[in-house]
């Protein structure tokens, strides 16, 4: 299984990177200029990242809050550090 997935990891991994070649390629082309092509790059970054990061805080933050109960612990009279 773990074979598997790597292999699966690996062809979506190559198959993106020829297709971000391949726009760079064409926006170079059409004469983009590296601040475009970097910014394209970057978006493309920050938009498979952001749902990520969000679901990582949620269930971060759900599994804080159902550790808290299991532990008679309440979150909402925590003391601040000094």
């Amino acid at each position: 299984m773990r074979a598997a997935t790597s292999g699966r990891i690996r062809k979506w991994r190559s198959i993106t990177t020829r297709t971000t070649t391949r726009k760079v390629a064409v926006r170079v082309a059409l004469g983009a200029s590296r601040r475009r092509v970097l910014g394209m790059i970057l978006f493309d970054v920050v938009k498979l990242t952001t749902p990520g990061v969000a679901v990582g805080l949620i269930l971060a933050a759900a599994l804080i809050r159902l550790n808290g109960v299991n532990m008679g612990i309440s979150l909402s009279n925590v003391d601040t550090l000094a």
